[in-house]
């Protein structure tokens, strides 16, 4: 498990303290992408599929890192509708691709007991604040976050081998 941990680490390698961002500086801690590739895939993704709702709505990509073994890795890019998501999906780290803080899970490893990294919960706090200001207001007054809205969503799922990618297919819930 310590030897996936660290895979998963070199995948990100440039390890770095990101907190700036030219809307709103936020103190969230981010790992940098070292292959461009699956940089430009998140970016293209962002670009050409919509959210559920729109380009109006208040959906954001994360990334699950869904297979790894020592050469292959699937990750799957998706939006989210809402804060529920870090109570659902246990989000290891974010990155940082232009303006955006994306969440990321690793599927294999959240739910094991041998995973002992999370993000905290200030972090997710300042997230949620700034990308999903209205059901934060829910939160602070209500104490509970509002149930997001569901839909058909398009995701995309990207496959690496080594610093490669060898296969991108869009897919539908």
């Amino acid at each position: 498990m310590v030897r996936y941990i660290i895979s998963i680490v070199i995948l990100f390698t440039g390890i770095s303290c990101n907190t700036e961002s030219k809307k709103e500086i936020l103190s969230i801690r981010t790992l940098d992408i070292s292959n461009e590739d699956l940089t430009e895939e998140i970016i293209s993704f962002m670009e050409e599929v919509d959210p559920p709702s729109g380009r109006e709505s208040n959906s954001h990509p994360y990334l699950t890192i869904k297979y790894l073994n020592t050469d292959t890795v699937v990750y799957r890019i998706d939006y989210f509708g809402g804060p529920l998501l870090f109570y659902h999906h246990a989000i290891a780290f974010f990155v940082q691709v232009g303006e955006d803080y994306i969440p990321v899970e690793i599927e294999e490893m959240m739910h094991s007991s041998e995973f002992f990294f999370r993000i905290k919960d200030e972090e997710i706090m300042q997230y949620c604040k700034r990308y999903f200001p209205k059901e934060y207001a829910y939160y602070q007054e209500n104490g509970e976050w509002p149930v997001p809205p569901t839909s058909r969503d398009r995701y995309r799922v990207l496959t690496f081998k080594g610093d490669k990618l060898i296969n991108k297919e869009d897919r539908f819930d």
